[in-house]
């Protein structure tokens, strides 16, 4: 069963496979934003496992062209 976007708890903890049908990029396309920091970034909980933040998914779907880390907008007062 494939996630939607509804679906996705901003508390939540989401593996790449699991978001894939809700982001509109190809995953590779994914991977580069996130290696330049303009997606969310993960969270490495061992070596094979990594996950999304929920929250951060949804953020970014809502403005992927003007998103803006949580860390950095802590520090923009963003």
């Amino acid at each position: 069963m494939s996630l939607t976007i509804n679906q996705i708890d901003p508390k939540g903890l989401y593996r790449l496979a699991e978001i894939m049908p809700v982001l509109p990029i190809s995953e590779s396309s994914w991977r580069r934003l996130v290696a330049a920091k303009a997606a969310p970034q993960p969270i490495k909980l061992t070596p094979k496992c990594t996950l999304w933040r929920g929250g951060e998914i949804l953020a970014w779907l809502k403005q992927p062209d003007g998103y803006i880390p949580p860390d950095i907008g802590a520090r923009i007062g963003a």
